[in-house]
């Protein structure tokens, strides 16, 4: 058996050893670990010894000899030279920037369509669902703290009264009613706006807001309930009260041919309301929303003869397709018309809204119509305010007036030099009736202009005093 007994001590390979006797194969005898290496031959104990700092057991590509007999000197890692480096930050940088920007626009776009998207044909509304006044508590007006007075005028969906505010001190104002049982639910939808813009809007030339209040249908005599918009009164009523009974004195005028009496109002006081429309729609515009309404009916006379910016009802605020928002004009002195401030305010609108007279010929077919709309709104009310006509024949159908204004072919009635007080009034007239909207000035130009218009009156009337 010893002849055929194979020892270890003869047998095992440097790299190799065995603890066990009579092995009969070299392959019997166990290798060194991994990073381990012997250069001992026929080693009968673990003689293996770990391999220094720096080296390993592996031969090149990996493959292993006949059991670990030496280390080698493990391979430096390649590094990139430092300019290398600098252009990988770089190129690394541009695309984390390219990124951002990308993910930046995708928001922008979605926010974009989401917020400003319009309802059917109709301008948004942007404080439709994020605002509802009349659950706010400052806006609220107990009902026995609102006592109704006398009627001093009738609204779309009620009367407008004279009423009281207060249970101590209290303070005069007007209450515009809507009785909510009679109201289908888009003129209640009309009647909140209204209440939202008012609370949204404040300045000297806006009707100003004090809130709202609700009498139920027990504290009323109809046994209806009635909501009221209470805002600051305005004793001197409307532009066209004022206007219409202008006409009148004018008649006896003309026909006494008496020199003691007097219109109710000069010219000079009506630039000076001129001035102030503007200066309540520059405000208006200023803040991105487009009136929509403007007619002398719609502007009051408060108890200093001032007049007030009223009726919000159709107020709306424009969407921008692709822009950035809402675009107002801005009051510049080098921006002579509205062009472009306003080409990128277009939106949906409801065409055929407002009052025929007064409507922009875009508005009467066009459903892509902004800011221009009240700049000739605004002209045709100084049409009727300098020269106390209609401004467009009594004979004629609303509907014939429309067509004509829309293709150009019905002008409103000529205003004659004599009859406004500077000749730049009749300038600025025609300024805001120019038939493409583009080419209207924005009201803060017309407000610039009738300041300085207004100053230069004074001064005559004040030499011709002297």
């Amino acid at each position: 058996m010893s002849g055929q007994v194979r020892s270890c001590d003869k047998n095992c390979p440097a790299g190799r050893y065995s603890l066990v006797s009579g092995l009969t194969d070299d392959d019997k005898c166990t290798r060194c670990d991994e990073n381990f290496y012997s250069t001992e031959i026929g080693a009968s104990s673990n003689v293996c010894k770990a391999c220094p700092a720096g080296f390993n057991t592996y031969l090149k590509g990996g493959s292993v000899s006949n059991g670990w007999t030496a280390c080698k000197k493990e391979a430096a890692q390649p590094r990139l030279p430092l300019s290398d480096l600098v252009i990988v930050a770089i190129v690394a940088g541009i695309v984390i920037l390219l990124l951002c920007l990308l993910l930046g626009i995708i928001c922008y776009t979605r926010r974009a369509n989401t917020v400003e998207s319009p309802v059917a044909v109709e301008m948004a509304n942007p404080y439709r669902h994020s605002l509802d006044v009349m659950k706010q508590a400052q806006w609220k007006i107990k009902s026995d703290e609102l006592i109704l007075g006398d009627c001093i005028g009738e609204g779309a969906n009620g009367l407008i009264y004279k009423a009281t505010l207060g249970t101590g001190i209290s303070a005069v104002v007007a209450a515009k009613e809507i009785i909510s049982t009679a109201l289908n639910p888009a003129d209640m939808e009309e009647f909140e706006h209204e209440l939202i813009m008012l609370t949204q809007l404040n300045h000297p030339l806006i009707l100003k807001l004090y809130g709202f209040c609700t009498k139920l249908a027990d504290e009323t005599e109809d046994g209806q309930e009635h909501k009221y918009i209470v805002t600051e009164l305005a004793p001197n009523g409307s532009l066209e009260n004022v206007i219409v009974a202008a006409v009148q004195v004018a008649k006896v005028i003309a026909a006494t041919k008496s020199k003691a009496v007097h219109l109710p109002f000069t010219k000079i006081k009506a630039l000076e309301w001129a001035l102030q429309i503007a200066g309540g729609m520059n405000y208006l515009h200023r803040r991105g929303f487009v009136h929509r309404d403007i007619k002398p009916q719609n502007i009051l006379l408060n108890k200093g003869n001032e007049a007030l910016i009223a009726d919000l009802g159709f107020v709306r605020r424009p969407n921008t397709h692709g822009g950035g928002g809402p675009s107002s004009p801005s009051n510049t002195r080098n921006n002579n018309n509205s062009n472009d401030l306003e080409r990128g305010a277009l939106s949906d609108m409801t065409t055929m809204l407002g009052t025929p007279m007064y409507m922009a010929p875009e508005q009467v077919h066009d459903y892509k119509y902004s800011y221009p709309v009240d700049v000739w709104a605004y002209g045709v009310t100084l049409v009727r305010l300098f020269t106390l006509k209609s401004p467009y024949p009594t004979n004629l159908n609303q509907d014939r007036i429309m067509a004509g204004v829309a293709s150009g072919t019905m002008r409103p009635v000529t205003v004659k030099r004599e009859e406004v007080p500077h000749v730049d009034v009749l300038a600025i007239i025609q300024d805001c009736l120019r038939l493409k909207p583009e080419e209207r000035p924005t009201f803060g130009t017309i407000e610039e202009r009738l300041i300085v218009v207004l100053k230069d009156c004074r001064e005559v009337v004040g030499k011709e005093e002297e």
